[in-house]
């Protein structure tokens, strides 16, 4: 398996599928390391324990979409610590 500096990946799944998906992050958290594989291909990210957290969501019509983006330095940051509620 070959080791990238970059992984993209876009489908269509069922949310099942997505919940999976989800549940493999917050092990990941847990580890200290997010691991993406796709065929031969990998990417590790390890983690530090302060990460930027961004989350948006619009509803247009019958179009619904919700971006969640998290991103951080391997070196530690200190920022602004703000929470939401997800449910």
């Amino acid at each position: 398996m070959a080791n990238i500096d970059r992984f993209d990946h876009e489908s269509y799944q069922d949310t099942e599928t997505i919940k999976q998906y989800f549940l493999s992050l917050v092990e990941g958290f847990g580890k200290g390391k997010i691991t993406l594989n796709s065929r031969n291909d990998r990417l590790e990210l390890p983690l530090n324990n302060f990460v930027k957290f961004k989350v948006r969501a619009k509803k247009n019509d019958d179009k619904n979409k919700i971006e969640i983006s998290i991103s951080w330095r391997e070196t530690s940051e200190n920022k602004k610590r703000e929470t939401i509620n997800i449910g």
